[in-house]
């Protein structure tokens, strides 16, 4: 059994070290995060204010118990299940925002002096 589990974590730590992050060459990607994000907030509302209606709701309803504990526990359930989707979409629309198509100048050597040139450039902003 130990040497199962040093197995899969040796296992593990080799894909994990040879493993290469997918980049993607969209040209729209910014648009594409941007609208993911939206759609994953208005997600993370509509789940929210559903499981907070069950739970205004349950008690003033007129059927049996059994109906009343499903709605309570779907109104618990739905309001936690938000928070991963409010995180996701933060973390989205924070993507989105740090990448950028610009026109960037730059200074180009030409016979004996530099010339500024405006070339099209894909930016990616970090904060330190």
């Amino acid at each position: 059994m130990t040497k199962l589990i040093v197995f899969i974590l040796l296992l593990s730590l080799s894909i994990a070290s040879f493993s290469q992050l997918k980049t993607s060459t969209d040209p729209e990607l910014q648009a594409s995060l941007l609208k993911k994000s939206k759609r994953q907030g208005t997600a993370a509302t509509i789940t929210l204010l559903g499981g907070i209606t069950c739970e205004v709701v349950w008690p003033f309803l007129r059927t049996t118990n059994g109906v009343r504990a499903t709605i309570f526990l779907a109104g618990l359930v739905a309001i936690p299940a938000c928070i991963p989707l409010y995180i996701a979409s933060s973390r989205n629309k924070k993507k989105a925002m740090r990448l950028s198509l610009n026109t960037e100048t730059i200074p180009q050597p030409r016979y004996n002096s530099f010339v500024t040139r405006a070339v099209p450039s894909l930016t990616l902003k970090i904060n330190l």
